[in-house]
């Protein structure tokens, strides 16, 4: 079984608010599982940046989800041996941890055991300072 991995950072096509912005990690993480793509997603700068990790048709899948709905400002493909995070399916990784003033949304999507990728951070901070 070959695996590939997407690095990719995306930007909404509108500002999102913090539930907002969970609603989209929530259907961005509910198609991970469903095609069984392991990686890591964050939120900073008014951008999305994630490593997809999975079978090259289920990458093209997730990939084709993000160009529909997002505006892809980056993205580096390559294959791998193995998978860096296994069983976990696009988990939420943030410094910064959203208030949610309803104590009703359970939005369980943060895992700080987790560190973000550096490159991927340093793309975001790169496409922030051109924008």
């Amino acid at each position: 079984m070959s695996l590939f991995r997407l690095q990719s950072v995306f930007r909404c096509p509108v500002e999102l608010n913090e539930i907002e912005l969970i609603n989209h990690v929530h259907k961005i993480r509910s198609l991970a599982k469903e095609k069984a793509i392991s990686g890591l997603i964050t939120y900073r700068a008014s951008m999305f940046a994630c490593l997809a990790e999975g079978r090259m048709a289920n990458i093209e899948a997730f990939e084709h989800f993000l160009t529909m709905n997002y505006s892809l400002l980056d993205k580096n493909t390559l294959s791998i041996s193995t998978r860096k995070y296994p069983g976990v399916h696009m988990h939420f990784v943030s410094d910064e941890f959203p208030i949610v003033n309803d104590p009703m949304v359970d939005w369980s999507i943060e895992d700080k055991k987790y560190n973000f990728p550096y490159e991927l951070l340093g793309k975001i901070l790169e496409l922030s300072k051109k924008s």
